[in-house]
C-alpha cells in the first residue's frame, strides 16, 4: 500500500537512481526471511497433453478478460493518470490512497465471497468493472482520478478473488500444472491480443488508451456471456 507513496516521493525529491538503490535493498532484505523457511522439494511434471485437455478450456473467456484487466489496471491507467495529474508524488498519492480505501472494503467483502455462487459473483464484479472502465474515458480531474481509482480497485479485486477461486477449484478437477499453464497462455494472450489492438488501431497515446478502456469495458459487461 505505501509502496506507491513512497515511489512517487522518492522520484519526486530525489531521483531515478536513488529509488532504483531502495528497491534493489529492499529486495536484498527480502531474502532473508525466505532462507529461513524450510523448503519442500516437490517434483512436477507436465506434458502438452496435460496443457490441452479439454477440460482446460471451461472458463478460457473468462481468463482472457482477467489478462485485459491486469494490462489495463496494472499498465494502462497509470499511465493515463499521469498525463492527467502530471507529478509523480501526486501519482503514488492516489494509488496508496485508494489502495487502503479499496482494500478496506474487499476485506469487508471477502467474507460474503465464499457464501455465494462464484462464477455468479465474477460476472456482477466483471460488469462492475466494466461500467467503471467507461467512467475512465472521462475522467479529467485529480478529485475524479482518486474516486474512480478506488471504484477501479474494488471492482478489480473482487473480480480477481472470485476468478482466482474459480481457477483453484478448476484445477483441482484435472491435471494441476497443466491447467496453471495452460492459464498463463490465455493470460499472455489477452495481453498480447489488446497490446496488438491498441497498436494497429493507429491512434495517439491518449486516445489509444482509452480505446483499451473500452475494450476492455465490453468484455468485462459481457462477459457473463461471453464465457462457458
Amino acid at each position: 500500500v505505501v509502496g506507491p507513496f513512497l515511489g512517487g516521493f522518492l522520484l519526486t525529491y530525489f531521483n531515478f537512481y536513488i529509488l532504483l538503490v531502495v528497491v534493489i535493498l529492499v529486495l536484498i532484505l527480502g531474502i532473508f526471511p525466505l532462507l529461513k523457511i524450510k523448503e519442500e522439494k516437490i517434483r512436477y511434471g507436465v506434458s502438452l497433453n496435460d496443457v490441452f485437455r479439454k477440460e482446460n478450456y471451461n472458463n478460457s473467456p473468462r481468463y482472457l478478460i482477467q489478462g485485459f484487466r491486469y494490462l489495463v489496471t496494472g499498465v494502462f491507467w497509470p499511465i493515463f493518470i499521469f498525463y492527467i495529474v502530471k507529478e509523480y508524488f501526486s501519482l503514488g498519492l492516489i494509488f496508496s490512497g485508494a489502495s487502503i480505501f479499496s482494500y478496506s472494503i474487499i476485506w469487508l467483502l471477502s467474507d460474503k465471497m465464499d457464501k455465494v455462487d462464484k462464477k455468479l459473483f465474477s460476472d456482477f464484479s466483471g460488469m462492475l468493472h466494466g461500467i467503471v472502465n467507461f467512467i475512465k474515458v472521462f475522467v479529467n480531474t485529480f478529485s475524479q482520478v482518486f474516486f474512480v481509482t478506488i471504484l477501479s480497485l474494488v471492482t478489480f479485486g473482487v473480480s480477481e478473488i472470485s476468478n482466482n477461486a474459480i481457477a483453484f477449484d478448476q484445477a483441482n478437477k484435472t491435471k494441476v500444472m497443466g491447467f496453471f499453464v495452460f492459464r498463463e497462455i490465455i493470460l499472455a494472450t489477452a495481453r498480447i491480443t489488446l497490446l496488438l489492438i491498441i497498436f494497429f488501431s493507429g491512434l495517439d497515446l491518449i486516445a489509444s488508451l482509452k480505446l483499451s478502456f473500452i475494450v476492455l469495458g465490453i468484455t468485462s459487461i459481457f462477459q457473463k456471456f461471453l464465457s462457458w
